[in-house]
């Protein structure tokens, strides 16, 4: 990856992960330079390090079709990921909707932890131990 003085260029070529660190961490790069190369990790299926990228850049529609990809794919490891940054909201609806794409993908332990996740928080303990509510 060139850089222009302080500033890096798309060169449309994959980088060394020390080029990716760099640029990913670099005060000064062009939004649109990460964003370009999140698009060229995203076309060639490198769907973690394309989050990354957009991450970067505040790229809201590559996250979202980081979202949709994780869902299709069943791919709890990317939604938790973007879950994690907090940059787009990821919901309970989010989680069942790749838990049964995983159970049809035949990823029965990532349908099962996202299942968990997308399970209803328990009801708060009372004073005493209690559960508020009465089943």
């Amino acid at each position: 990856m060139a850089r222009a003085g302080r500033r890096f260029r798309f060169e449309g070529r994959l980088l060394h992960p020390i080029e990716k660190r760099d640029l990913i961490n670099a005060e000064d790069a062009n939004p649109e330079v990460v964003k370009a190369y999140g698009q060229l990790y995203w076309d060639a299926g490198r769907f973690s390090d394309a989050l990354d990228f957009f991450l970067c850049a505040g790229d809201v529609d590559g996250l979202a079709s980081v979202k949709a990809r994780a869902v299709e794919a069943g791919d709890g490891f990317l939604l938790h990921r973007l879950e994690g940054s907090g940059t787009i909201p990821v919901e309970r609806g989010d989680w069942l909707r790749l838990a049964e794409q995983a159970e049809k993908l035949g990823k029965a332990s990532v349908a099962e932890t996202a299942r968990l996740r997308g399970a209803e928080p328990a009801p708060p303990l009372a004073a005493g131990g209690e559960s508020r509510t009465k089943g």
